[in-house]
């Protein structure tokens, strides 16, 4: 009895095994949707609605991202074979869709500060034209500016990354200093940058970034006489140095 019941056991357990081996099997083999990439990649999900424009889709990794029609060489619904035989389907994150309007929000670390900036794209182009202004703290001269520049950035959108170089320049007012005697103008501020920028996979014209980039601008610092009543001389200052940051595409 004792021998019958250790039997009934061993193969109870060996039946729930393989019905969980049956189960993995038969869920990898659920009807899925595949869009084939003009560069060759292979996106899996389920297409949810399909315009001149775009196909939208779903994947219970990404959630709900966008593929540019312009992008996609072919697309076949509701199989449970990969189009190209193969075993790997990746899915990929959706590309920056830049609006005819854009804002951004960042920070940068090197230089402390913020930026609110605010671009358009021009027409037909991967140009877009913008304005930005912020805050400013330069440790080294211990004073706080207020940079306004104008700037052009280049887009470079592919299915792997959406990258941005950015020219900019302007001119830097001074906000507050924390010594009297011994403080510092600002004058012009020009700049470069490098940003990727990471895609919402819900709405792919917002986004977060990064960006990498050189920095410099002009100080001007007088030096008065004893009564403050001439200047005896200046000194003029030409500050460069690389910038790290980061924001919000909204």
């Amino acid at each position: 009895m004792k021998m019958y019941r250790q039997l009934s056991l061993s193969l109870r357990n060996w039946f729930f095994f393989i019905g969980l081996l049956t189960s993995f099997a038969s869920f990898g083999q659920y009807a899925t949707d595949y869009v084939i990439l003009t560069n060759g990649d292979v996106v899996s999900g389920k297409i949810t609605q399909m315009n001149d424009t775009a196909v939208f889709m779903t994947s219970p990794i990404l959630g709900d991202f966008v593929i540019k029609k312009s992008e996609v060489e072919s697309i076949t619904l509701n199989t449970t074979q990969n189009p190209k035989d193969k075993n790997l389907t990746p899915v990929v994150r959706p590309n920056y869709q830049m609006p005819l309007w854009h804002r951004t929000l960042g920070v940068s670390f090197n230089s402390i500060g913020s930026n609110l900036e605010i671009g358009r794209r021009l027409e037909s182009t991967r140009f877009n034209a913008y304005i930005k202004s912020g805050l400013q703290y330069l440790p080294n001269y211990s004073i706080t500016t207020i940079p306004v520049e104008l700037g052009l950035g280049l887009h470079f959108d592919t299915t792997k990354k959406s990258d941005f170089v950015l020219l900019h320049g302007g001119y830097s007012f001074l906000l507050a200093h924390d010594n009297w005697n011994n403080w510092y103008e600002p004058g012009m501020v020009y700049g470069c940058d490098y940003r990727h920028v990471f895609v919402n996979r819900r709405d792919a014209r917002h986004g977060t970034y990064l960006e990498f980039g050189y920095e410099g601008g002009v100080l001007k610092r007088d030096f008065p006489d004893w009564w403050w009543s001439q200047t005896e001389g200046e000194r003029v200052v030409h500050r460069s140095r690389f910038r790290l940051g980061a924001g919000i595409v909204f």
